[in-house]
């Protein structure tokens, strides 16, 4: 078993403005993902949990 460190960043909108930016937020996903070098990230929509797993450009 590992332990890391976990981030939690939480932010409301209307269904219209998620539509709208959802592809920033899930650039904004793959932003961190690369920064904090993690397999897999997890987004959350209307209680529901997306696990996002992007191909990552590090090495």
């Amino acid at each position: 078993m590992v332990s890391e460190k976990s981030y939690v960043i939480k932010s409301f909108m209307t269904r219209q403005a998620l539509v709208e930016q959802l592809p920033m937020v899930l650039k904004f996903v793959g932003y961190l993902q690369q920064e904090l070098r993690q397999e897999t990230m997890a987004l959350e929509i209307d209680v529901k949990m997306i696990l996002l797993q992007m191909a990552p450009s590090y090495q």
